[in-house]
């Protein structure tokens, strides 16, 4: 049985999600099976028990200087 890993995400301009896609597809490739989850569509999702590993990614907000 491969191991489980969920990739949670949330993305304001959707660069996040295409890197969440990005990492899912090469997590796949080496063997894992991957639960992709979108927080902005499911903000209180509950995540299986069989998860052996998470990944989170979040926008990266700038601001100016001061």
């Amino acid at each position: 049985m491969s191991k489980r890993i969920a990739i949670v995400f949330s993305s304001a301009t959707g660069q996040t999600k295409k890197i969440a896609r990005y990492l899912e597809e090469k997590i796949q490739q080496s063997g894992f099976s991957t639960v992709l989850i979108d927080a902005d569509l499911e903000p209180q999702v509950s995540l299986p028990s069989s998860i052996d590993g998470i990944i989170y990614g979040t926008p990266v907000y700038r601001s100016p200087k001061h």
